[in-house]
């Protein structure tokens, strides 16, 4: 028994050994080094435990497993872009990090089909604030010729969800106090029902709550609507044209419910009602709105549901609320002000300092010189190349 138990080990540790060599090889030498160490240190701790006897084999596999998944979002290559990106994530948290939030470090660029977001704590004793790992996931691959600048606004609105995952409690708190008010009122109307109608009142209020009662760690309506409220105020007219390019494309179903995301048109709607309360005129918002009037004329076959599920007083809470986290963590509004500035910047030939304003640029010289844009984007992005590697 004592040698199979002794085989047992041996085997685990050996896995263990594999691991480790696998994080030297995958990290040592790259930006994500002191990440490699963290994990290298974890799995070697595991193996001290077992070898001493104070844990069984069976924490090898927990732990191979547990660092697996996160080899698995992390990035395997880097380069200029990852560079270029980082610096980029770096330079907006940095703007963001003046009033009362203060953004990590710890935020890495990643690269896939679509923008996105993922929040992974690393091992330690208290899996606390401190030990999570923000990663922001680009569109395309990771090489320069898949930069596009118009659409790295979105960068403001994954952001946003890295934000409010460690400061968007108070958000949450407020938005759940709105949300009983209108849950309270549909349990209201229901008194009296029965049978049938009583039970789909139910499920409409189960399903109210499935989609937008707030928590951070899963998808849902009210953290994708505020990040998107987020990006505007933070980012400005850029956002809303690369939330434009992003849902006027052939294929698009802004009527379409689902679990993580809300509808096209109810983020529409949204982000129209709140530039206008933060000071963008009708100038910055035509594009959307052209868009939103072709929707209008659409098939909506679910007319019924997402006239529940987005009732327009919980939507105008959410925006309220999300109005109110941005003033409440002193995120910078973007203005108008800063669009002159860029265009001043543009006007002298010189090249925008990476951060917001490298992304009103982009927006800037697209409206204003089209032609000009992709020898622009592309002397763009090398010239910042070159600042950073100096």
């Amino acid at each position: 028994m004592g040698n199979r138990m002794g085989r047992r080990n041996q085997s685990h540790i050996a896995r263990l050994d594999q691991t480790i060599s696998k994080l030297k090889e995958s990290y040592e030498g790259t930006p994500l080094i002191e990440v490699g160490h963290r994990l290298k240190d974890f799995l070697e701790e595991t193996k001290a435990a077992i070898e001493a006897g104070s844990a069984q084999a069976s924490q090898a596999k927990k732990a191979i497993d547990y660092v697996d998944s996160l080899i698995q979002i992390l990035p395997s290559t880097f380069g200029d872009r990852f560079d270029l990106d980082a610096f980029l994530i770096q330079s907006v948290a940095k703007e963001w990090s003046t009033g009362t939030v203060r953004l990590p470090n710890t935020i890495i660029p990643n690269y896939g089909r679509q923008w996105g977001h993922n929040s992974v704590n690393m091992p330690s004793e208290s899996l606390i604030e401190a030990n999570a790992i923000d990663i922001i996931v680009f569109q395309g691959d990771n090489n320069l010729d898949d930069i596009d600048l118009l659409s790295y606004p979105w960068l403001c609105h994954e952001l946003a969800h890295a934000l409010l995952t460690r400061h968007g409690k108070k958000f949450g708190n407020d938005f759940t106090a709105e949300l009983s008010k209108e849950v309270n009122r549909l349990h209201l109307r229901s008194l009296a029902d029965r049978g049938a109608t009583k039970d789909r009142a139910k499920k409409l209020v189960n399903n109210i709550l499935n989609l937008w009662l707030p928590d951070p760690k899963e998808k849902n309506w009210t953290f994708e609507l505020a990040s998107d409220l987020i990006a505007l105020w933070t980012c400005g007219p850029s956002f809303l044209s690369a939330f434009h390019d992003a849902v006027n494309r052939d294929g698009v179903d802004p009527y379409k419910i689902s679990k993580g995301h809300p509808p096209y048109v109810v983020r529409a709607r949204a982000l129209v009602t709140a530039s206008r309360e933060v000071g963008w005129t009708s100038e910055y918002l035509q594009p959307l709105e052209m868009t939103m009037s072709k929707w209008e004329h659409l098939k909506k076959s679910n007319a019924n549901e997402l006239a529940a599920y987005a009732a327009s007083d919980i939507v105008r809470s959410c925006l309220s609320c999300s109005i109110a986290a941005c003033r409440k963590l002193e995120l910078p509004l973007y203005d108008s002000a800063g669009i002159k500035r860029t265009r001043e910047t543009l006007a002298k030939g010189e090249s925008p300092k990476i951060g917001t304003d490298l992304l009103t640029a982009a927006w800037a010289l697209f409206n204003d010189q089209k032609d000009q844009y992709d020898t622009w984007e592309r002397r763009t992005i090398q010239t910042l190349i070159n600042d950073f590697k100096e």
